[in-house]
């Protein structure tokens, strides 16, 4: 069954569900706009939507939980954090999700003004399944950071040569079948969830 996700942006923070048989359309009315692709400006709705995802995520005490990363280990120094990747995860493309790809899409937001630049971070890079992120002193609240929005994994298509978003392709249970910025975005199941 195809399910159609409609993101419909206003003013108003008021949510408006219809169920026709034939269709099983949700329509959403929030008070924010999509600003663009990149999650570093519009990624708290593709994460609201279900449709990017990040390495950790929080729970409602704000401890961090595994998402697209299984598991985590910190040095004794507080500075070399290792997230392994969880095997078998697909993007909306076809596409594996690997610790490269993970790394890669870390590096992108990083660079990019945002949450990231506040962790001192000296390097982003993967080791097998893991990407290991080095910091330049220690930072306790990294794991808050690598759940925050702006730090959503896309796929290595998502990107142009010169990193910018062209398209949002994540790994979560729905993808997009359209996005017109500021106000419209539309999303169905991704079957490969």
């Amino acid at each position: 069954m195809k399910l159609l996700a409609a993101l419909l942006l206003a003013s108003s923070a008021v949510c408006t569900a219809h169920a026709a048989a034939s269709d099983r359309v949700f329509d959403v009315v929030a008070p924010f706009e999509i600003v663009g692709l990149d999650p570093s400006v519009s990624g708290f709705i593709f994460q609201r939507m279900q449709i990017t995802e990040t390495l950790l995520e929080a729970d409602a005490k704000g401890q961090p939980l595994p998402a697209l990363a299984e598991q985590w280990q910190v040095s004794d120094d507080g500075k070399t954090w290792k997230l392994s990747i969880r095997q078998g995860v697909k993007f909306h493309d076809g596409s594996d999700l690997s610790a490269t790809v993970a790394a890669h899409a870390l590096n992108v937001a990083r660079n990019k003004p945002g949450i990231l630049r506040s962790a001192n971070i000296e390097s982003i890079s993967a080791q097998g399944r893991d990407v290991v992120i080095t910091l330049k002193q220690p930072f306790a609240p990294l794991p808050a950071l690598l759940a925050h929005s702006s730090t959503s994994i896309l796929a290595a298509s998502a990107y142009d040569a010169n990193d910018n978003v062209l398209k949002v392709i994540g790994t979560g249970p729905y993808q997009t079948t359209l996005v017109e910025p500021p106000q419209r975005l539309a999303a169905e199941r991704f079957e490969g969830y």
